[in-house]
């Protein structure tokens, strides 16, 4: 009923899409690669604007309930039905990687059979969205954000305190092995550099807030068009921080 509080819509979608792919695959890219995706985290907050003024007042007044309606008001019902086909697909891949990886890092520290970690978040999951529909969903994500994040502080702090020379001697290594090319301006499809990611960041934030069904359908949650914006730029806020983190 388009009731929900446009606080826990923000911190629901930062923990849809923050999730333990980011916690694992961000500081892997850095390890292997570079810091370099920390500069893509302010071109989110470029897009924000466009995506506030170019579709949400759309999918407001046309009072949707997902992008695929509008679709299907737009061009008919053959472009929903493709659209929604092959966003499936993209999130059936998405979800399975996000199953997958936090079932790893289960496995590895419990002991628990992979194949059972899997299964059992999937149906856990799946059980609480199809009895509680989206309310649960978001405030589930709620207290979801409240465990990524005290993990991600836990784990900067132990981190910082178990290194010899503290937060002075990880960016001393950092920057002798070239981890830091944080303002390289030079566009590459085969490097990870500052302006690279930037481009790429801006592109993806503009396509995944404005016609991504994950993040849309919270934002459609919320009940006025000022607490949607409010939502929006805090979830940017708090993506900046925690992916920086």
């Amino acid at each position: 009923n388009r009731r929900m509080p446009w606080l826990a819509v923000s911190l629901s979608v930062v923990a849809s899409l923050l999730s333990a792919l980011t916690y694992l695959g961000a500081p892997a890219v850095s390890y292997a690669e570079n810091a370099a995706l920390v500069m893509g985290l302010p071109a989110m907050l470029l897009a924000a604007p466009l995506v506030i003024l170019l579709f949400y007042p759309i999918y407001r007044r046309l009072q949707v309930t997902s992008i695929y309606e509008y679709v299907a008001l737009r061009f008919g019902s053959q472009a929903r039905y493709t659209a929604s086909f092959f966003s499936i697909l993209q999130l059936m891949g998405w979800m399975g990687i996000a199953l997958y990886a936090p079932a790893i890092a289960l496995s590895t520290v419990t002991g628990i059979n992979l194949w059972s970690a899997i299964v059992v978040m999937g149906l856990v999951a799946t059980a609480y969205t199809a009895l509680g529909g989206m309310a649960a969903v978001i405030w589930t994500d709620v207290v979801q954000f409240l465990v990524l994040s005290f993990g991600a502080i836990l784990i900067t702090l132990s981190l910082i305190e178990r290194v010899p020379g503290g937060m002075d001697r990880i960016m001393d290594v950092a920057s002798a092995n070239d981890k830091l090319p944080l303002f390289e301006m030079t566009f590459s499809f085969s490097e990870v550099n500052g302006l690279t990611v930037m481009i790429c960041y801006f592109i993806v934030a503009f396509s995944q807030y404005g016609t991504n069904q994950v993040p849309v359908q919270r934002l459609l949650c919320i009940k006025t068009y000022k607490g949607m914006v409010k939502a929006l730029i805090l979830d940017h806020v708090l993506e900046i921080i925690f992916v920086g983190l």
